[in-house]
């Protein structure tokens, strides 16, 4: 059985699970690869404090312009999530380091 477009997409942009490519769609007249990262874990590791299995109280919907893949331009979005922290100071966290820049 061959992977699916979005198992591909999960290796190659590279979110950690609980992360996961949920969507990739490529249009070869735009010239662009669309993805959703996506996690839907109830609780997560605070990634500031790393107290584990923590509740999430929000999530946000983001998009960045990824680095260019081949020669498609590049647009991702994801689901970021801010779980509780121990010490009072709720982070937000996200799929792909790469969005972070």
């Amino acid at each position: 059985m061959s992977p699916s477009t979005e198992d591909l997409f999960t290796a190659t942009f590279g979110p950690q699970a609980p992360w996961r490519v949920e969507r990739a769609e490529l249009s070869s007249a735009k010239r662009r690869i669309d993805f959703d990262v996506i996690s839907t874990d109830r609780h997560m590791t605070c990634p500031h404090c790393g107290a584990l299995h923590q509740g999430i109280h929000e999530r946000v919907h983001r998009s960045w312009c990824h680095l260019d893949f081949f020669p498609a331009q590049v647009r991702a979005s994801d689901i970021v999530v801010r779980p509780h922290s121990l010490d009072g100071y709720d982070r937000l966290t996200q799929g792909s380091d790469d969005a972070n820049n």
